[in-house]
């Protein structure tokens, strides 16, 4: 369904009112569609609905789909990002139908017949269904891929939790092999899985988790790491309920933040913030087996509880193309801290500092983190006007940005 000049034109000049009361009309809409149809309801986090991540976050989607209504491959990349984050839901075509009924309810009632007019209503309406024509192709194309790659599946599948491992302070990393003893399909890495919860009061929730290491031919199964959350339901529901031997249903792998293996010759900079560590750990032992220059670079609270330390060590010890640097903001003045670290939060002079090492030649950054986190190194990076810079990134939670 194609817009006409009339319509687009219409969608344009509902730009300010998007700026001014974009969060107004998300946060209506999340409320009135979730309040009447709870089954959809397990398709959104509900803590990021709580804080009104979710809505910011749509608020921001739909700005950004009307300044582009004329260039939509500027949104290509979001697209992407969006189809292969629905897979991991299982997002189905008749889904889309409901999100359009309740944004025009919500154009109409946040805004008043006034604004919201027929002919508003009308193009936001073929908007959607231009958008979500978008969508159902893109995901159609990543589902069918996810079922006939090697070892790949469509649907739920269910996994054993071979064994838990801990990772650091309330860090713990659960090894998961097929309960049907088939093979996986091997992630590329930096990808996530997506699982589905029931727990005992029937709620149901669904989450993505990094896949946390490479997948070995020899002994297939997949890693995932969850950090125990302050009011997190569900990473509180992994560390306390979740035990050897205990079944849990996953979604094949998905997620387009992945390490450029077509790019081998360029130098790698891996940047994150707390577990935010967890995609880049696969990133690294991809590309370090690969033969790659990796600077690793990590920030957190303390040294001595960060995700990985002892795994991190032991590259630097491997492999002579490893360098790494640590950020570590708390913590004991008599805990002493290894050469590559510093008992600092990372400003923009240090990352500047590292990144200037690499002056002149091609580097790929990764970063992964909090969105704070994210939006700060960002700003460093974009602001040095590096050509050889290529900066790589995903927000954990909605996309922000």
């Amino acid at each position: 369904m194609s817009l006409t000049k009339d319509q687009v034109d219409i969608i344009k000049a509902t730009v300010p009112v998007l700026e001014t009361r974009g969060e107004e009309i998300t946060k209506y809409f999340y409320s009135k569609m979730l309040s009447e149809n709870p089954d959809v309801s397990n398709f959104f986090n509900k803590t990021h609905q709580a804080s009104f991540a979710q809505p910011r976050a749509l608020a921001h989607s739909l700005l950004a789909y009307a300044h582009n209504i004329d260039n939509l491959d500027a949104l290509s990349g979001l697209v992407e990002r969006v189809a292969q984050k629905h897979c991991s839901l299982m997002v189905q075509p008749e889904h889309y139908p409901i999100v359009g009924k309740y944004l025009l309810i919500a154009l109409s009632d946040v805004l008043g017949k006034d604004v919201a007019t027929e002919a508003v209503l009308e193009a936001w309406g073929a908007a959607y269904q231009a958008l979500a024509n978008i969508l159902i192709e893109a995901e159609a194309l990543v589902y069918e891929s996810s079922e006939k790659a090697d070892g790949g599946w469509r649907g739920y599948r269910d996994f054993r939790v071979a064994f838990r491992g801990s990772e650091g302070k309330d860090v713990t990393s659960f090894y998961l092999k097929p309960v049907d003893g088939k093979p996986i399909a091997h992630p590329e890495a930096g990808q996530y899985l997506g699982f589905r919860f029931v727990l005992d009061s029937g709620a149901v929730f669904c989450r993505q988790y990094s896949i946390s290491s490479v997948v070995e031919d020899d002994e297939p199964m997949y890693r995932v790491t969850v950090k125990r959350m302050p009011g997190g339901i569900i990473s509180k529901h992994w560390h306390d309920r979740i035990h050897v031997g205990d079944v849990v249903k996953i979604t094949p792998p998905c997620g387009d933040l992945v390490l450029d293996e077509k790019d081998t010759d360029s130098d790698l900079v891996m940047l994150c913030a707390g577990i935010g560590v967890t995609p880049l750990i696969s990133m690294t032992q991809q590309a370090l087996a690969n033969g790659r220059n990796v600077e690793f670079v990590q920030a957190d609270r303390y040294y001595n509880q960060r995700p990985f330390g002892r795994f991190l060590d032991k590259l630097g010890e491997k492999y002579p193309n490893f360098k790494y640097h640590g950020f570590f903001s708390d913590g004991s003045a008599e805990e002493k801290l290894p050469e590559t670290s510093t008992r600092s939060r990372i400003t923009p002079e240090a990352l500047t500092k590292i990144l200037d090492e690499h002056k002149g030649k091609n580097t790929s950054v990764y970063m992964v983190g909090p969105p704070n986190f994210m939006r700060d190194m960002k700003k460093t990076i974009e602001g040095l006007n590096r050509p050889e810079l290529t900066l790589h990134y995903e927000f954990f939670g909605p996309f922000l940005d």
